[in-house]
């Protein structure tokens, strides 16, 4: 059994508590220069039960391992296999780029019951030279409720 008892407003939905984002296959010749970006992957997160008497709004902290040339993204890839000078950033509804351990600038406002929070992922060059290979990374959230 598993399970866990929550003090905030909202729950995240079993759906969205390990959820997978396909990134697909991205071309390195895409990456023009370091610190470019590839297209956005739109996906969302779901909370559940959410009580607006007890918060308004919501924020959300992105975790994991950063990657060693750029802070702003998450380390992109493991093993022999992986990616070389990639990582990947996470961006709020408005497309501004969260940082990582940062509290987002964006709150998503709440309302009773269920709310989508939608969110957009991409890779970014870290490197001038962007070699291929796996480019998964795993990210974790945080609700945080000003």
């Amino acid at each position: 059994m598993t399970g866990s008892v929550i003090g905030g407003a909202c729950a995240v939905s079993t759906e969205s508590e390990d959820k997978k984002v396909l990134m697909g296959q991205v071309r390195n010749n895409q990456f023009k220069e370091l610190g470019s970006w590839a297209d956005p992957v739109a996906f969302s997160l779901e909370l559940v039960n959410c009580d607006t008497k007890i918060s308004q709004q919501v924020g959300m902290i992105f975790t994991g391992v950063l990657d060693g040339k750029d802070p702003l993204v998450f380390h992109a890839g493991e093993g022999p296999e992986a990616a070389k000078g990639v990582g990947i950033g996470i961006f709020d509804s408005s497309g501004s780029l969260i940082v990582p351990e940062t509290k987002a600038q964006h709150l998503t406002l709440l309302q009773n019951g269920t709310v989508t929070v939608p969110l957009m992922a991409k890779y970014r060059a870290t490197d001038r030279i962007v070699e291929g290979g796996d480019a998964s990374a795993v990210v974790y959230f945080s609700l945080y409720y000003p």
